[in-house]
């Protein structure tokens, strides 16, 4: 898929400077624009994917020091 967008952009900035084409710049640059949007989007939700996972780790081992605080060393709730 990279490949493709970076064929695709090489081509428009081609025909751009060669004058086959009269677009402004940001819609000749608009495939870049694109794959930088889909990149931060995945950061993004990979970001979000790692805080929620932290967040049910660290209530897996607040309720294990619960468990172990109480008493009930190895027996469910």
């Amino acid at each position: 898929m990279d490949k493709v967008i970076g064929t695709v952009q090489l081509v428009l900035i081609v025909l751009k400077v060669i004058g086959a084409i009269t677009w402004s710049w940001w819609l000749v640059l608009l495939p870049l624009w694109i794959g930088i949007i889909l990149f931060l989007i995945i950061i993004l939700i990979g970001g979000i994917a790692l805080a929620v996972g932290k967040d049910k780790v660290k209530d897996e081992r607040q309720k294990e020091i619960d468990r172990m605080w109480n008493g009930k060393h190895g027996e469910d709730d």
